[in-house]
């Protein structure tokens, strides 16, 4: 049971006279009901004397607020605090399962619940922590103008102690119709990893932006991409290149605060002429981010039918949740790049660092390819 009990409730009993005092100061008791049992307010101490309990000394509460006194021990105590009108919400950092979380302030709502280990390991396709200090296994020079443009480096690391380093300047010399400094991982058989379509794919990276990376969207020409999935086109059939059907970036168009952006597109015609019907998703502030890794992981069903998927999280949080079509109607499915992409900038030089490359397929889960 518990009641609320004003801080001068046994005084004013006492002096209601509406009630007899149990004798106090002598041995006039064995057990607490001898004290007359007047709702725990009185016990029999170990002296054997009827001794009245403690005025419960709770602190101070906020206006509009009390505690509820909790008289399930032998002497009534603070409770829990009690706001008229309001309720305290739940948060992911409560302590406490609730709010549709499959585990204490984690799943649902809140952060993945991390069990750091990967069922599956057989489904992990590509890794890339360049802790051997070679580019092994990715292409770090197709999409890399410059010899400064691409390093594997000690100056910041999230796994181990060795990133890339991305470094994009304005006398850069242009390639692919942009300026570009990419890597993409390869394999002994093609130039890129190109997934097939449809399939299901899951893909966890890092990325640190250095706290003097201006977030200034003029500076890039309006946009600048970080990764993108870019399509493959079907050239036998004269396909032309298009926008990524995947592009994790920022983008003056769609909000003119420095968020990251998440961008999606679709396109059902078997021979494209176009980039499609795109959805652009606004995230957190880039601001927010800066100095420090920024841990991603996207799931991602490539399909043109209803059954397509992509989920994002960021640091953790699932941020997207969106189902139906991703992707074109190509032979082979997109591939990853990560690094810097951008028409022409004004801003010089612009680096980045990214790190923690983990890709699986189909097989693969949340705790496969999520930087650690």
């Amino acid at each position: 049971m518990k009641y609320f009990l004003p801080i001068l409730t046994i005084i004013a009993i006492i002096l209601s006279g509406c009630v007899s005092i149990p004798p106090t100061g002598g041995p006039e008791c064995s057990v607490d009901s001898d004290c007359g049992g007047y709702d725990n307010n009185f016990i029999c101490d170990a002296n054997g004397d009827c001794t009245a309990c403690p005025v419960p000394q709770c602190p101070q509460p906020e206006e509009g607020c009390h505690y509820e006194i909790d008289d399930s021990a032998r002497c009534p105590s603070c409770g829990e605090l009690k706001c008229q009108g309001t309720t305290t919400p739940p948060t992911c950092r409560d302590g406490k399962q609730n709010q549709g979380e499959t585990g204490v302030d984690c799943g649902g709502p809140c952060p993945v619940c991390k069990s750091n280990s990967c069922i599956n390991e057989d489904s992990i396709y590509v890794r890339g922590d360049f802790e051997d200090k070679t580019d092994t296994g990715w292409n770090m020079h197709g999409n890399a103008a410059e010899d400064y443009s691409i390093n594997i480096v000690q100056d910041v690391a999230r796994t181990g102690t060795h990133s890339v380093r991305v470094d994009l300047r304005c006398d850069d010399k242009k390639m692919a119709n942009g300026l570009r400094a990419e890597i993409f991982p390869n394999s002994p058989s093609e130039y890129t990893v190109k997934v097939a379509m449809p399939s299901e794919q899951w893909y966890g990276f890092s990325i640190y932006l250095p706290e003097d990376f201006s977030t200034n969207a003029q500076d890039y020409g309006w946009h600048i991409n970080v990764a993108q999935w870019h399509g493959s086109p079907d050239q036998d059939i004269g396909e032309i290149s298009r926008s990524p059907p995947l592009t994790l970036w920022f983008n003056k168009k769609y909000s003119d605060q420095p968020v990251w952006q998440v961008s999606k597109r679709v396109d059902l015609k078997k021979n494209s002429t176009n980039s499609g019907i795109g959805e652009n998703f606004l995230l957190d502030d880039i601001r927010d981010d800066l100095g420090k890794w920024t841990d991603w992981v996207f799931h991602v069903k490539w399909s043109i039918e209803d059954d397509g998927l992509l989920q994002v999280w960021k640091n953790g949080e699932l941020v997207i949740d969106d189902s139906g079509p991703i992707g074109f109607n190509d032979d082979k499915g997109p591939y990853f790049k990560s690094g810097i992409y951008r028409g022409s900038i004004s801003y010089c030089p612009i680096v980045t660092y990214i790190d923690a490359f983990t890709f699986a397929d189909e097989r693969g889960s949340y705790d496969c390819v999520a930087p650690r």
